[in-house]
């Protein structure tokens, strides 16, 4: 490789993490492009002028204002949809997961708020959590966005970025609650990775590409951590097979998405003074003696 090629491949990594690759708001011509959209098959009955203003007015917030852990996709074709992804802040719970909310603009908007539905994925557990943490957000605030009609979209995505911002606990019973988190976060990310969302198949790749290393890290970190913990109970051999189940399960994840993970590829912690892996051979190993030996006494015994 010349001097000019190596140049111009650093250029390209460079503007690649400033995120100058990825639009933060983008429009998308075609509404095939959203066809996995969870309101794409209940389109509103008419597009009233007032309504098309108002979302056009919409449109223009987001352009201007979204924060760096924020990207949403509109669609011309579609002006009633949006798809949205949020960030998982560092430090927290969801740290580096990737959240995706369809939206859709009703057609009495702005006299009634916008739907909003979280894609999970599959894991249900995540869906839960975030339910769950949106009551807690509501409770104590009575004119929040997400039930105003003078709302912005961008008030409710940035609601459900506080609700992602949570830091972790260490001391039970919310060390506890925030370890369902952390395995629904990780198992999410499995599955977006197995079946990006349309419209961000590449920011869904160029995200857990850059960022593999750093969350097996700290997927590592967090086990190691749980298995010593003083401040709580021991985690039982089901809970840290599931655990060490998650990590493998991001590790091949990551490698098919040309992810290199150097020594990352064993988590290397032990269990009791096993690694999980070795427990399951040595249960499978015992229990295939106890039945070879069975058969023997009954084969002796019986002629």
């Amino acid at each position: 490789m010349d001097s000019n090629e190596k140049i111009k491949d650093e250029e390209t990594i460079e503007i690649r993490i400033e995120g100058a690759k990825f639009k933060q708001f983008d429009i998308i011509e075609e509404a095939s492009s959203f066809s996995d959209h969870h309101y794409y098959n209940r389109p509103p009955k008419n597009y009233s002028d007032q309504l098309r203003n108002k979302i056009s007015e919409e449109w223009d917030i987001l352009k201007e204002r979204l924060p760096n852990s924020i990207l949403v996709r509109a669609n011309r074709e579609r002006p009633d949809l949006l798809r949205a992804v949020i960030i998982g802040s560092q430090g927290s719970t969801y740290h580096d997961g990737l959240f995706f909310f369809d939206i859709q603009f009703p057609s009495k908007y702005p006299n009634i708020p916008p739907k909003i539905h979280y894609c999970c994925f599959d894991v249900i557990s995540m869906n839960r959590h975030i339910a769950y943490a949106i009551s807690l957000e509501a409770l104590p605030r009575k004119n929040i966005p997400l039930s105003s009609s003078t709302s912005t979209v961008l008030g409710l995505l940035l609601l459900y970025h506080r609700i992602l911002d949570h830091t972790a606990n260490t001391r039970e019973p919310a060390a506890f609650f925030d370890e369902q988190i952390y395995k629904s976060n990780w198992k999410t990310m499995v599955s977006v990775l197995n079946k990006p969302p349309k419209c961000f198949e590449e920011y869904v790749a160029q995200h857990f590409h850059d960022r593999a290393e750093a969350i097996l890290t700290t997927c590592k970190a967090y086990i190691s951590w749980r298995v010593d913990a003083v401040d709580l109970s021991v985690p039982s051999q089901e809970t840290f097979a599931e655990l060490e189940s998650i990590y493998y399960k991001l590790v091949i994840a990551f490698e098919k998405n040309g992810s290199s993970l150097e020594n990352l590829y064993k988590l290397r912690i032990d269990f009791n003074g096993k690694p999980a892996c070795s427990m399951r051979t040595s249960i499978a190993f015992g229990i295939t003696t106890c039945l070879i030996i069975i058969n023997i006494v009954l084969l002796l015994y019986y002629g």
